[in-house]
């Protein structure tokens, strides 16, 4: 069977309609309770000041609270620990920096593993560049 340029177009651009409502209709949903972000350092530090700044923005543009909770304790690897066994549906995000990687090397046993755990980046907040 051969399909008319117009036929595929017609079905090509049904296609793209159908993805799009989708997509709409599942970014409509998300999300439909408050969202804990995780921040595995001191109340005050960078990371701290970067998280609140960017919950605020969700919060302003989802219409659902983003709340900052700190967790300072143990070189960043019990608020981490506590991200690692959040359940995975996108209602926990944990602010990580190279700690998040350089501990596994300093630290015979881990809460977490960075490797094998269910780990999404979702943004780059920064980016340091630590030698030119």
């Amino acid at each position: 069977m051969t399909l008319s340029r117009r036929y595929f177009l017609v079905l090509a651009g049904a296609g793209a309609l159908a993805l799009a409502l989708m997509r709409a209709s599942l970014a409509q949903s998300y999300p439909a309770r408050p969202v804990r972000v995780i921040v595995p350092y001191a109340a005050g530090g960078p990371n701290d000041v970067m998280a609140h700044m960017l919950a605020a923005k969700m919060s302003e543009r989802w219409g659902q609270p983003f709340y900052v909770e700190n967790l300072p304790a143990g070189a960043g690897n019990v608020g981490t620990a506590a991200a690692a066994r959040a359940q995975a549906d996108g209602y926990a995000a944990v602010v990580v920096t190279s700690s998040f990687w350089i501990n596994p090397g300093l630290y015979a046993k881990l809460p977490y593993d960075p490797i094998r755990a269910r780990w999404a980046k979702v943004i780059e907040l920064a980016k340091l560049k630590a030698i030119d």
